[in-house]
């Protein structure tokens, strides 16, 4: 298995992932199909990046404590050493153990699938019930997925955009909406109060760059911020990870940020403690994107009673209701993205600049509207995302008959 996982990284530095799982694959679908549909109870495990810190890696551990939560005895089977070599220090559940039957949550992306459940081992996946929990960011999802969705019972996937977009190609599968579950155990978390008597106005951007930094957007947020023109003194902060390997994306939000003071780069390694109190320190989560699969820190800036500029469009409008945010109007485009990350001839949001220059100078100068525009959604947010409705959500999932 060390071989395996030796030989997978080695061409993992020689061609693109995608490459590697798409050649792959085909040959792992063939060694773990099985016809298999009779299911028997045993345990309930949680497979997927558990220690990365990435989106894919934060929505498995929020999954894994909600399940914690609803008094459900968990084990874990950690695959982050496959795909990253950073890896969180953080205690998981036991690992799973031998036996047949129960459920197995894998919270990965179709073309991940194959290779984790070679890695479990047949022998372990008989009777289990497979359900796959997954992300994406445009309308149609891959053709190279599909294949792999043969593996699974069940997908489950976060937002209702996410939702349409596996139902267009996976017709014989149960498709269920399982919204992440961003709940108040997170907002123990919280580091930093408040100060009501700052001048400043504090503006929040957060950006992976390996998960599309031209769908984050980051260069035309720089461009709204240029374009701001008001009295009050107001900041942006742009959290960047993901430099190492994409040093040229980094030199272009630098270029274009030129020799402007009140825009600042923050590129540490934060823990999700640190995370969440960056968030907490600003006034306004601003999110230009072009699109989301689902928006994970709108839906923490919700806890946070953030005030929230976003695009009108994609995987946050589940969660997030338009009386709870400044919504940015858009107009739908052809995909360009040079990482390739995402495909072409697929579309995405533009949002307009103008718009979003107004809404944000609308908040600047109105204290009071952030006050209550992230209270609404911290309220929303309370109703929403709660151990009920998770529960609602999945429980037939997990059941055996």
């Amino acid at each position: 298995m060390r071989l395996l996982i030796k030989t997978l990284k080695k061409l993992y530095s020689i061609f693109p992932k995608k490459l590697v799982f798409g050649l792959i694959n085909p040959i792992l679908i063939q060694i773990v199909y099985t016809k298999k549909k009779k299911f028997q109870a045993g345990p309930l495990t949680i497979a997927g990046m558990l220690r990365a810190p990435t989106g894919l890696g934060k929505a498995a551990r929020l999954t894994l404590e909600a399940l914690k939560l609803m008094k459900n005895k968990v084990t874990s089977f950690d695959v982050t050493y496959l795909f990253t070599d950073k890896n969180l220090d953080i205690k998981l559940p036991p690992a799973a153990a031998e036996g047949e039957g129960g459920v197995i949550i894998i919270q990965n992306n179709p073309i991940h699938i194959p290779i984790i459940l070679f890695l479990i081992g047949k022998e372990k996946l008989k009777y289990k019930k497979i359900i796959m929990y997954a992300l994406w960011e445009l309308e149609t999802i891959p053709n190279s997925w599909i294949a792999p969705c043969s593996l699974v019972h069940e997908i489950w996937v976060p937002s209702q955009f996410i939702l349409n977009a596996f139902q267009k190609s996976i017709k014989d599968k149960k498709i269920k909406l399982v919204p992440l579950f961003v709940t108040e155990f997170q907002k123990k978390e919280k580091q930093h109060k408040s100060n009501p008597s700052r001048s400043t106005v504090v503006m929040l951007s957060i950006c992976n760059i390996n998960s599309g930094f031209m769908r984050k957007n980051i260069l035309e947020t720089i461009d709204v911020f240029k374009k701001l023109s008001t009295q009050k003194e107001v900041v942006l902060i742009i959290h960047l990870t993901g430099i190492k390997g994409n040093e040229h994306y980094y030199d272009l939000i630098k270029n274009n940020i030129g020799n402007i003071d009140s825009i600042h780069i923050s590129t540490d390694i934060l823990s999700e403690k640190e995370l969440f109190g960056l968030i907490d320190r600003a006034d306004i989560l601003l999110s230009l994107h072009r699109s989301e699969g689902f928006g994970l820190v709108l839906a923490e800036a919700m806890w946070l009673k953030k005030a929230i500029v976003a695009t009108g469009w994609s995987g946050n409008t589940t969660f997030l209701p338009k009386d709870c945010a400044l919504y940015v109007d858009y107009k739908l485009v052809d995909v360009d993205d040079d990482q390739g990350i995402y495909m072409s001839g697929s579309k995405w949001a533009q949002p307009n600049l103008e718009d979003a220059v107004q809404k944000l100078q609308l908040l600047i100068e109105n204290p009071d509207l952030r006050k209550n525009l992230g209270k609404r959604a911290y309220e929303h947010a309370c109703k929403f995302f709660n151990k009920e409705n998770f529960t609602k959500w999945i429980a037939d999932s997990l059941e055996i008959k």
